[in-house]
């Protein structure tokens, strides 16, 4: 719940059942992702976990695969999940997400998390 209610602290607009539903759906993502076979081919929420793309930037194509996107309705929301310690390589690698998301999405807020083992989320934005 910790984690979802990370992720809803820019929605302060959003009714408590609302909230709620919202919350439940992010509780399931995560838990798919931390519990055994998360990584089956049936997903369990709304979403869309492994999004692939290609990002042209100054004539040169840059591809990745986002581990998690979430959207809501004015908001997508990247989720990138990490082992080890936090370093200036992932805070790069998810500005290239981010800045991806962003041509994919223009009129929404774009935020970023990233988890490490201790799950606190590192949160960037746009």
């Amino acid at each position: 719940e910790q984690i979802a209610d990370a992720l809803l602290s820019k929605c302060p607009e959003q009714t408590p059942v609302d909230r709620k539903k919202t919350i439940r759906k992010l509780q399931v993502s995560i838990d798919s992702f931390t519990s055994p076979g998360a990584y089956s081919t049936s997903p369990k929420w709304e979403g869309e976990r492994e999004v692939p793309f290609v990002l042209i930037r100054e004539n040169q194509r840059i591809r990745g695969i986002i581990d998690s996107l979430i959207l809501l309705q004015d908001r997508a929301i990247v989720i990138d999940y990490k082992t080890g310690q936090p370093s200036e390589n992932h805070q790069l690698q998810m500005g290239i997400y981010l800045e991806a998301t962003r041509t994919l999405f223009p009129k929404h807020e774009i935020e970023g998390l990233i988890f490490y083992p201790d799950g606190t989320p590192h949160r960037y934005s746009l």
